[in-house]
């Protein structure tokens, strides 16, 4: 059985043109990942990855034309493993691919609760916020979600007291949530948040002044039915009902309030 060669290398930005320039076998290129990889090695996230640039006898690149395209967008230097001996023929991305929930899990380094994919939606939709204000791509990397999560643990902690307990709701609850947690670090009580999750679920009623929250799960459920729920109107949605439910005014309609109430941080 022929034996497999890797070695950790210091790949450089001028290292990775040179082993580029022989990149003609290769799928497209997805601009988004290369992005993604640069934030990473520029932020000082990038992790060893078990997964070799892998270089063929002929000298063509066969896999890693993504994180070297980001080591030379980032302009920084980062080790990597290689393997230079791979026939030409070698075969890549046949396996399943490890998802920010599985890799959080995995880790082990929180609340395993936390790799759910309400958290793990949670947690990319305020890191690919953040992002759009900076203009720093589309895509988000696992270890940006595991940031967050690492970064937020206390207010999640506090979120899953809010919506554990209760049966599991038949529409998207992700943009909800969204609501809750932004309202939650804003300040607001999470006992008064605890019993606006519940109505949502539950919908029943016990006073007019729940009214707000009962117009917008009404909102949503109609919009779930149609299959056109939009999670920045239902977030805003979401936080001015817990605005008016929190004050008290027994509003009886869902309303946009154009901005969101809460900052989305």
């Amino acid at each position: 059985m022929e034996q497999i060669i890797l070695k950790k290398e210091l790949i450089t930005p001028e290292m990775a043109n040179q082993i580029l320039e022989k990149n003609h076998i290769n799928r497209r290129l997805r601009i988004d990942d290369v992005n993604a990889y640069a934030r990473d090695i520029l932020n000082g996230n990038w992790k060893e990855n078990s997964d070799p640039i892998t270089i063929s006898k002929s000298g063509n690149l066969l896999n890693g034309q993504h994180r070297l395209n980001a080591i030379i967008k980032a302009g920084v230097a980062a080790e990597m493993y290689v393997r230079r001996d791979a026939p030409d023929d070698c075969i890549f991305d046949i396996g399943i691919p490890r998802s920010a929930g599985d890799t959080i899990a995995i880790e082990n380094k929180v609340d395993r609760e936390f790799s759910k994919n309400e958290y793990v939606s949670l947690a990319r939709f305020m890191v690919g916020e953040e992002l759009s204000k900076r203009k720093g791509g589309k895509k988000i990397t696992h270890q940006e979600i595991e940031n967050y999560i690492m970064e937020n643990v206390c207010y999640l902690e506090k979120l899953k007291y809010i919506t554990t307990g209760n049966k599991k709701a038949y529409f998207t609850t992700v943009p909800v949530r969204v609501a809750v947690y932004t309202a939650l670090k804003a300040g607001m009580d999470k006992d008064l948040l605890r019993n606006f999750w519940k109505v949502m679920v539950y919908g029943f009623q016990n006073s007019e002044e729940e009214n707000p929250i009962i117009a917008y799960r009404n909102y949503i459920i109609n919009l779930t039915q149609r299959g056109r729920q939009t999670w920045d109107e239902t977030i805003k949605r979401g936080q001015y009902a817990i605005r008016e439910y929190a004050n008290k005014t027994k509003r009886k309609r869902s309303v946009n309030p154009g901005d969101f109430i809460y900052p989305l941080i």
